[in-house]
């Protein structure tokens, strides 16, 4: 009983370019690919076949090998030259084994003896069909991931456009350096972990007397941390919250209430939230789990120490969107001629250092008192920079860090603070 490959009703369609010199081979070889449904281009020489070949797209080659000028395997070495060359299968009236090894070393992917029955050709030409599918599947599914891999790559260009577009808006919302303000300073210094932060902060000026400030700090970093902190920043815009009519445990608390998770994600935010009096240095404070503050003051004796503020201030509320009933009280502060307030996110100190385990916030506390003697912006790159080697140049979490200085009492030499400092 005959075997028909039906090659016609493939997935897709076999073409065949038949190589024989002998037109009396060529009809009968032609004849019988006819009869296993495959469409078949004749070429009487290598030559020609080069030429078919440019012309058409070939899945299949039979040729013979000794054939006038170019022979077999010089035209399948050829053919196996360019890119996705076609199966090339070779017919020789030598079955010699030295034969089959220069053609199979000149890209042959099968042989068959001359002469040869029909049958046999049936099961070579099968076995070709059957790989010639599996490459072209290949073929179909490489092109689909190259497609969507181009898209993927789009998609995901824009998307490093857009995050970039928003984390400039992000820096945008810092604060710039104030000075002057009744002889107060503020200066600051930001790092985050990803493009997007989770950290966000700013001071404002309320009037002529009073500054308004607050340093947010979202769990984690990336897009839903960073929105969460734009989104609480601006419910605490002077647009739409009444900084001069309530106090910064009123703000808190109106914060906390605000807060929203919109995917129940246990998200939070820790934050502190002050107001100043730039004439007489009182100094009010909320927190919502936040880390307390670290005061440099200037003593009577004209001397800098530390001083971290009370620790009750972290503890003094849950984070942002733990408790909608939190109570923040408010903690009174006075800052005195030439005092230095340094607020910072936790970033700034649970970093770890691949052999010398987490920063501390005992090691921030020392690094600000070693450098109570350095100026305002030089007290803040010296913290900032020993952060950021402590972690290798690759910041782990956002870090926030803002100092706030009172204007300078002049010492017993007549030199104010900043120039005892220089």
């Amino acid at each position: 009983m005959g075997m028909t490959i039906n090659a016609a009703h493939t997935a897709v369609s076999i073409k065949v370019l038949l190589v024989e010199d002998t037109a009396s081979e060529r009809f009968y070889i032609a004849e019988l690919l006819h009869q296993q449904g495959f469409e078949v281009i004749e070429s009487a020489s290598a030559e020609e076949a080069l030429e078919r070949l440019n012309e058409h797209h070939i899945d299949l080659v039979v040729s013979d090998w000794r054939m006038p000028g170019m022979s077999g395997p010089e035209l399948c070495h050829i053919i196996k030259s360019r890119p996705q060359p076609p199966y090339v299968l070779m017919l020789t009236a030598n079955a010699d084994t030295g034969f089959l090894i220069q053609g199979i070393e000149s890209g042959a992917d099968d042989y068959l003896p001359k002469p040869f029955a029909p049958a046999v050709l049936r099961v070579r030409l099968l076995a070709a069909v059957r790989l010639i599918e599996l490459n072209q599947a290949l073929a179909r599914q490489n092109a689909a991931l190259e497609r969507a891999i181009t898209e993927v790559s789009a998609a995901n260009q824009q998307l490093q456009a857009d995050l970039h577009q928003a984390a400039l808006l992000q820096q945008s919302l810092l604060p710039a350096p104030m000075e002057d303000i009744n002889g107060w300073h503020c200066l600051s210094r930001f790092a985050s972990a990803s493009m997007l932060a989770g950290d966000l902060f700013n001071i404002i000026r309320l009037d002529e007397q009073n500054l308004g400030f607050y340093l947010i700090d979202v769990a984690g970093h990336g897009s839903a941390a960073a929105m969460q902190a734009f989104s609480l920043a601006m419910m605490l815009s002077p647009c739409r919250c009444d900084w001069h009519g309530q106090t910064p445990a009123g703000l808190m608390s109106m914060l906390n209430q605000g807060f929203v998770d919109p995917g129940e994600q246990g998200q939070y935010a820790t934050a502190l939230i002050g107001k100043l009096n730039t004439q007489s240095g009182q100094l009010s404070l909320a927190s919502a789990g936040h880390p307390a503050p670290i005061l440099l003051r200037r003593n009577s004796q004209g001397e800098d120490c530390d001083q971290v503020v009370d620790t009750a201030l972290a503890a003094a509320g849950f984070p942002l969107g733990i408790m909608d009933a939190s109570q923040y009280p408010n903690i009174e502060l006075q800052l005195n001629g030439g005092d230095r307030l340094l607020l910072f996110s936790d970033g700034a100190y649970e970093s770890l250092h691949a052999n010398h385990g987490r920063f501390g916030h005992g090691r921030l506390v020392r690094l600000a008192h070693s450098g109570a003697q350095l100026s305002h912006s030089a007290l803040i790159s010296h913290l900032y920079h020993a952060i950021h080697l402590w972690q290798g140049g690759v910041f782990q979490d956002d870090v926030s860090l803002m100092l706030l200085c009172a204007p300078a009492q002049s010492n017993p030499d007549g030199r104010s603070h900043e120039q005892s400092a220089a």
